[in-house]
């Protein structure tokens, strides 16, 4: 089965910047990992919460 990536760009100041490039070293993923792992974890959050 084959999926589908979407792209989008995002602007980030440079604390931000700085927090996604480290948490992206320190598990060794890309950046743009990081951000869909993020986003899917704050998605289970709120459903956990209805």
């Amino acid at each position: 089965m084959v999926t589908s990536k979407k792209r989008t760009q995002i602007s980030l100041n440079d604390e931000v910047y700085k927090i996604l490039e480290g948490i992206s070293k320190e598990m060794g993923i890309s950046k743009s990992a990081v951000v869909a792992m993020l986003l899917v974890k704050e998605k289970n959050k709120q459903n956990a919460k209805k």
